[in-house]
């Protein structure tokens, strides 16, 4: 099974192409804005030094959040487009499972940095299992929760994990992202959706409406 796993919810945009044995092209690069200008780009490199045709993928899978507003519906628009118009379906994939690969066998906290002092946090115990279902919480809630639960040596991960790690006492590591290419290999595995993916919002996205007249 052909899988195309993007990332563009956050602070890098990531594509890659693979199987459940392994990704044969990818591209990662960190970014705070233009994801929508360098997706599609990425998408026509991995295909294309993976000799392989949009027809040729079986299975999409896309980062839901959370993240920022814009980047998440950029990746969500991109994969529907594609498993609307090749007939195949659409995986998606949260931002706290994607980045939490990146340390296989030890308790891990997933944090972004959600501003105003909060952050998108989600705990999970040494084989993957998620101990919550994800919120977005004040540092300091954050840390309370983590001595509370009595997690000892956790990994901390992403881009509120300095935030949270100065107050925890824990140190933070430098991985920041999801990547396409770690979590590629879950995307493969995942059971077959139901329905298209939808954006997973922790918290109203700071944008404001203009009033319709």
């Amino acid at each position: 099974m052909l899988v195309l796993a993007l990332d563009t919810a956050l602070g890098a945009c990531s594509v890659a192409v693979g199987d459940a044995q392994g990704v044969r092209a990818s591209r990662f690069e960190v970014m705070g804005t233009g994801h929508a200008e360098a997706l599609m780009p990425m998408i026509e490199a991995v295909l294309a030094e993976a000799c392989v045709a949009p027809g040729q993928i079986d299975r999409l899978g896309v980062t839901v959040g959370p993240g920022s507003f814009t980047g998440t519906r950029i990746g969500l628009a991109a994969a529907r487009a594609f498993g609307r118009a090749l007939g195949i379906p659409v995986v998606g994939m949260t931002t706290f499972e994607a980045l939490a690969v990146r340390a296989p066998g030890r308790p891990r906290v997933v944090a972004f940095d959600a501003r105003r002092n909060q952050i998108y946090v989600q705990f999970f115990a040494a084989d993957g299992t998620a101990w919550d279902d994800g919120a977005a919480l004040d540092v300091a809630d954050a840390a309370r929760h983590l001595e509370e639960w009595g997690v000892r040596d956790p990994v901390l991960l992403g881009s509120g994990a300095a935030m949270l790690g100065e107050i925890a006492g824990a140190e933070a590591s430098q991985h920041l992202w999801p990547d396409a290419a770690l979590f590629l290999p879950l995307i493969a595995r995942a059971p077959m959706p139901k329905n298209m993916p939808r954006p997973l919002y922790l918290r109203a996205p700071d944008v404001t409406m203009p009033a319709v007249p």
